[in-house]
């Protein structure tokens, strides 16, 4: 747990291995609705899908 925390404090994030199994990682990315935008970048007429952020 001071690994999770020491890394939140200084990089913000923290990258836990094997936090889910893969079975739960199924459940959720079958859970997601098919009707989801794409992630964007931009304002109203100026957006963009740009794959190298997102």
């Amino acid at each position: 747990m001071n690994k999770l925390i020491d890394a939140l404090a200084t990089d913000g994030y923290y990258i836990w291995d094997d936090f889910l199994s893969e079975g739960e990682v199924t459940q959720l990315r079958d859970c997601i609705p098919d009707n989801w935008k794409k992630a964007r970048i931009g304002r109203n007429d100026d957006v963009t899908r740009m794959e190298s952020i997102r």
